[in-house]
């Protein structure tokens, strides 16, 4: 049982990727329409058109689309490690729990390399990782002192 979960915490990264990855194409190709507008705009021979086209650019109005597909990727990343930090076994010890979020790193950097998440950069994934493996972490600590607390109050309410 302990095997399938190591490898249900290695595997579901990658399955995130790809998820993320069909889920959000039509998004992408609008996005690249949207820069490939802007793009020609600026390519423009008349001097206004030309004026405006790198103002929006400048101000972030040409790419929007492609601005929120960034923070859209990089939010799903420490968002998917704190959930799949909930996979990890409640009755781990902590030897066991470091060696799963060790797996959980691995299935994202893993992920990350087969399918990747949009346009980010290793440096802005390794980022990303690791606020989620803190998020995973406290996910972890607020979960085992929930249950903790509930036992002591069902206990208390037995006597």
């Amino acid at each position: 049982m302990i095997a399938f979960r190591y490898l249900l915490v290695f595997i579901l990264p990658t399955m995130l990727a790809v998820a993320l990855e069909v889920a959000t194409s039509s998004m992408r190709i609008e996005a690249f329409h949207e820069a490939v507008k802007t793009i020609d705009l600026t390519f423009s021979k008349d001097a206004e058109i030309k004026k405006q086209a790198l103002e929006s650019i400048g101000t972030g109005e040409g790419t929007k689309l492609s601005t929120k597909l960034d923070r859209f990727f990089a939010a799903a990343v420490p968002l998917g490690c704190m959930v799949l930090a909930l996979a990890i076994p409640m009755q781990a010890k902590p030897k066991r729990i470091i060696d799963f979020l060790t797996i959980l790193f691995c299935g994202f950097c893993v992920a990350f390399w087969l399918i990747g998440f949009y346009r980010m950069e290793w440096f802005e994934f390794g980022l990303c990782l690791l606020l989620g493996m803190a998020l995973a972490a406290v996910t972890l600590l607020v979960r085992t002192r929930l249950i903790n607390t509930s036992s002591q109050y069902q206990s208390n309410q037995t006597l």
